[in-house]
């Protein structure tokens, strides 16, 4: 039997997370996002910000974009520990 993935099913879970967070007035599940976001960009070597980023192209501006991902992501998912703290 195979099983079909829905198709964009990132997307719709990263949707998920955004109204989860907006509701809730919680901060870290951002970081949860940015974190993904920026590790997979890294894989993929584009990154999207008003426009499409490839680093075979302006590898400054995405390592700037990326840097920022990682270092948001882990500002924002570290208020998760002030949470349950």
């Amino acid at each position: 039997m195979n099983i079909k993935r829905p198709k964009h099913l990132p997307a719709i879970i990263s949707l998920g997370i955004i109204l989860f967070a907006a509701i809730l007035e919680l901060y870290w599940p951002w970081g949860v996002l940015m974190l993904f976001w920026g590790v997979r960009d890294i894989a993929t070597r584009k990154t999207w910000l008003s426009e499409p980023i490839h680093f075979d192209e302006t590898p400054w501006l995405f390592s700037t974009i990326i840097a920022v991902w990682l270092v948001l992501g882990l500002y924002f998912f570290s208020e998760l520990a002030l949470y349950l703290g």
